[in-house]
């Protein structure tokens, strides 16, 4: 298999570390020979972007916003991201309300365990409507394990251009060859675009890519890859500029389409990858927003209750002492307050967890509220001042501030990285012997 590469864009340093140049960029022990870390790099290259492009949101976040929603458009469920050391491509996965399985891999062990803190589960998981489990895995994107068989997609952001020629060829061959998943999304510099930053002709972003191509030039090696696997290959990007024209997007994106379902599993069944971490996400099950439903019902029907007293609480003051028994009379009848189901779709609380008005009629109904005959308001008993100060009062011994730090939610309101749980929490590690 050959690769179409023109002289300058191909680059081989052979003292550069194996890890490197396979699939790992952003370990901090290894140095690019400058004094600086793989991750510093990384940090200048997208300080680079920033600054002479002027992109409102950062190359790399586009990227990973385009590859998930690639992802979403084919109802990925079960992925794998190669290369991913860095797993900051988790903040837009774990957003993927269909994925159930995601699988890390890279052979950098020591990246892959420094930034497994940004796997930990955050309260904005919790609204997850399945459970997502993510694995995370050191292994060599050109090695096959039988594990990843059962992933439906592959994703490789900005991985390949960090491949010398033999490796890139073993990667396509596990990946579209022995994997053979159902989609394939990959990302790469276009080399047109480096004028913009104002590189001198054949030199390259990072200093560990081994080449960067042309649209041309990428298009043409794609193509060569779609046909020898039994794939169709579609062609996008991020990162565009007006400052010159026509030279396509800064990052290229490439999406491969398996032409047939069917997979062969290769015979060798081999747990070539070593396992690190499993991590399961919080999510929103039936019971749980069911639970979440009733809460929220019950919260507003006693304001609704509560602002109509509060109403007509002056009003009673007033009444005179001979008009007493009429007005008893009055008040018996008075005493149900009705309030539309439409009123109460309007609070995020039940609307986020009852699809639609006939949803949470059937919700009530099974709770034991009251309706009314035409099935569009529920019915709520008036209730006295006493009333209220005795459920208030219950409501706080639910909640100790000391516990709780103060009050029930403290700042996860303002702060969505908040974890889930009251205490810190640390991502697991199964393993006994990280060296």
């Amino acid at each position: 298999m050959s690769f179409k590469m023109n002289n300058h864009s191909l680059r081989v340093d052979s003292e550069s570390p194996r890890n490197s140049l396979e699939i790992g960029m952003s370990s901090s022990a290894i140095s690019s020979g400058n004094g600086k870390t793989v991750e510093d790099k990384n940090q200048e290259e997208r300080e680079m972007e920033k600054k002479f492009t002027g992109f409102a949101v950062p190359l790399y976040l586009q990227r990973y916003i385009a590859v998930k929603e690639i992802l979403i458009k084919h109802n990925i469920t079960k992925c794998i991201d190669f290369g991913s050391s860095e797993c900051r491509v988790i903040d837009q996965y774990s957003q993927m309300e269909k994925l159930s399985r995601l699988a890390f891999v890279d052979i950098d062990r020591t990246a892959l365990i420094s930034n497994l803190h940004r796997l930990t589960p955050r309260l904005m998981h919790s609204t997850r409507p399945i459970q997502l489990t993510v694995e995370v895995y050191e292994g060599d994107v050109t090695k096959y394990d039988h594990r990843m068989k059962a992933f439906e997609a592959a994703t490789l952001i900005e991985v390949i251009e960090h491949l010398i020629p033999e490796d890139l060829e073993m990667c396509c061959n596990m990946v579209f060859g022995q994997l053979h998943p159902k989609l394939v999304v990959l990302t790469t510099p276009n080399s047109e675009f480096n004028v913009v930053f104002d590189m001198a002709e054949g030199k390259l972003r990072h200093w560990d890519h081994k080449f960067e191509w042309t649209r041309e030039e990428f298009q043409s090696w794609c193509n060569n890859i779609a046909e020898m696997y039994g794939y169709n290959v579609e062609y996008s990007g991020v990162g565009e500029t007006d400052k010159i024209p026509n030279l396509g997007y800064c990052s290229q994106i490439a999406t491969f389409n398996r032409l047939q379902d069917i997979s062969y599993d290769p015979i060798k069944k081999e747990d070539t990858y070593k396992f690190i971490t499993k991590i399961q996400y919080p999510y929103m099950s039936d019971e749980r927003k069911k639970s979440y439903l009733l809460d929220s019902v019950n919260f507003y029907l006693n304001k609704y209750a509560y602002d109509w007293f509060k109403s007509n609480e002056e009003a009673e003051e007033e009444e005179e002492e001979e008009e007493e028994k009429e007005e008893e009379s009055k008040r018996e009848k008075s005493s149900i307050v009705n309030v539309p189901l439409t009123d109460l779709m309007l609070y995020s609380g039940i609307w986020e967890n009852c699809s639609d008005i006939n949803s949470l009629r059937k919700s009530l109904i099974c709770a034991g509220y009251n309706l009314t005959s035409d099935g569009h308001s529920v019915l709520v008993e008036r209730k006295t001042n006493k009333q209220f100060d005795e459920e208030s009062d219950d409501d706080n011994l639910l909640f100790d501030e000391n516990e709780f730090g103060g009050s029930q939610f403290s700042d996860a309101e303002d702060d969505c990285s908040q974890n889930v749980l009251t205490k810190d929490y640390t991502v697991p590690c199964f393993e006994e012997h990280w060296n």
